[in-house]
């Protein structure tokens, strides 16, 4: 609150903060579950329940399971993320909950952040791709993530593989890469992940 307080002598207008992989939250239990929960309530009703309100706009990102634990757990943060009238995927944009899994395919998503990474990969190395090339690779390998059991976690092995992929082209040469190298490069990528989190990876 201290932060969100100092913006406006920052020259900004606002803050966008994400709380990512909330589920890890819930490894507290009793007094303490209760405070965490408590202070989410807290973080919600900020922007309008001050004088003035917080020019705070926060974005909770977890599995679905989540939701059930919260309404067991503490039903006036329930209350605050229920969703009233049509859901986000029935064209209700100020819905609070937004189902990815509703909203585009695996294999959509995932090309849509491989085109972006291009983007990112120029502006970080120097580098000017063939963004055309790096599109076709981009989607096939999307389409090679796609055709396995997506999770969060699984998104995150996409990043890591087609960022892999975009430095080796900087350092050597651009090419088109085969769909059996690319699902062999993500399965590498996998096996990496799992040696390094041998409890936080699913296949």
């Amino acid at each position: 609150m201290s932060m969100v307080k100092f913006l406006p002598e920052a020259g900004v207008h606002g803050l966008v903060l994400l709380m990512d992989e909330v589920e890890t939250l819930f490894t507290a239990k009793g007094k303490a579950l209760l405070r965490i929960l408590a202070a989410m309530r807290v973080f919600l009703d900020s922007p309008a329940g001050v004088p003035s309100g917080v020019p705070l706009f926060g974005l909770f990102s977890a599995v679905p399971e989540v939701i059930d634990e919260i309404d067991k757990k503490y039903g006036a943060l329930a209350g605050r993320i229920a969703v009233r009238g049509a859901p986000f995927d029935a064209g209700n944009d100020l819905a609070v909950q937004l189902p990815l899994e509703n909203v585009e395919t695996q294999e959509t998503l995932l090309t849509a952040i491989g085109h972006k990474l291009i983007t990112v990969g120029e502006s970080a190395t120097g580098c000017s791709f063939d963004k055309e090339l790096q599109r076709r690779n981009a989607q096939q390998l999307a389409k090679v993530a796609a055709e396995r059991d997506l999770d969060v976690g699984a998104r995150r092995m996409f990043v890591k593989t087609w960022v892999g992929l975009l430095d080796e082209q900087v350092r050597y040469r651009e090419r088109e890469f085969r769909p059996d190298e690319l699902a062999s490069r993500y399965q590498g990528t996998f096996e990496s992940l799992r040696e390094q989190e041998p409890e936080g990876v699913e296949p």
